[in-house]
């Protein structure tokens, strides 16, 4: 019943926001959606064990948080085609959505959830920079902090503490890098969440790490 309930909510957010990109909205969604049930309790699996976000993803929708989320992490035909050149896919196969001279390389998509798969673990310590691009959609002139929940075995490093937007739709890029600590490594997925707060907004991305 979940694809159901998300198309909804999609569906009200295109009818309130017309000009919002796929993206946005699916950013929306998942940025206000909550880790607890309606009990404000941890989310169980059948077993009565506590679940992670490999289970319930984001977490419960709040459609009417979802409306109006602050920001969102956008995304673009050539961030797409640009992440399918620099993973070698065939031209004449990225060419069928976007011209190949405007891509620009990435590693990685911006999406509203961090998962790094096999993040090395080495003596001299690994680390995993990942570059995401937010954009307002809230009231302007709002600054938004960042905090990291401890992630068991993996250093977080944010290069921007504090974003400022001073009109809707400026976007700021920031830089969060996870580093293994030394001679730690875990044995399995490990989980956090970065969380951009602005006063009433907060833009919470769920992370999963397996080192």
């Amino acid at each position: 019943m979940a694809s159901p309930h998300v198309a909804g909510a999609a569906g009200l957010i295109k009818t309130l926001h017309p000009d919002w990109s796929p993206a946005a909205i699916r950013s929306a969604i998942m940025t206000t959606a909550t880790p607890r049930d309606t009990r404000n309790s941890p989310i169980l699996e059948f077993s009565g064990t506590k679940a992670t976000p490999l289970e319930y993803g984001s977490g419960p929708l709040s459609p009417n948080s979802a409306m109006d989320p602050g920001l969102v992490y956008e995304l673009s035909l050539y961030d797409y085609s640009g992440y399918l050149s620099n993973h070698h896919c065939r031209e004449s196969m990225v060419e069928r959505f976007v011209d190949p001279e405007s891509t620009r390389a990435r590693n990685h998509l911006t999406w509203p959830a961090s998962t790094a798969l096999q993040l090395l673990f080495l003596t001299s310590m690994a680390r995993s920079p990942y570059l995401k691009d937010l954009r307002m959609l809230g009231t302007p002139s709002s600054t938004y902090n960042v905090q990291v929940t401890d992630i068991p075995g993996i250093s977080t490093a944010v290069e921007s503490n504090s974003l400022t937007f001073t009109k809707y739709g400026e976007e700021r890029t920031f830089k969060v890098t996870f580093t293994c600590k030394e001679n730690v490594k875990p044995k399995d997925y490990v989980f956090g969440e970065l969380t951009w707060s602005g006063g009433y907004h907060n833009v919470r991305s769920p992370i999963a790490m397996n080192a």
